[in-house]
C-alpha cells in the first residue's frame, strides 16, 4: 500500500515541528488525528527508516 499525501505531509511536519501536538496543530488536526495518520504510515510497505529524519523526531 502506497502512502497517501495526507500521511505524507503529516511526517514532514512531524519532522519540521520535533513533536506530535505542534505537527497536529501546523496541520490543523488533533493528535489523535495526526497519530493515527502517522500510525497507518508505519504499516504501508515504505520502511520509515528510508525516509524519517535522523535528529530523533519519532
Amino acid at each position: 500500500m502506497l502512502p497517501t499525501l495526507r500521511q505524507l505531509q503529516y511526517l514532514k511536519l512531524l519532522a519540521e515541528h520535533g513533536a506530535f501536538g505542534k505537527a497536529a496543530d501546523a496541520a490543523h488536526v488533533t493528535q489523535p488525528t495526526l497519530s493515527a495518520g502517522i500510525q497507518e504510515l508505519e504499516k504501508s510497505s515504505v520502511p520509515l527508516w528510508s525516509i524519517a529524519p535522523s535528529r530523533g523526531s519519532f
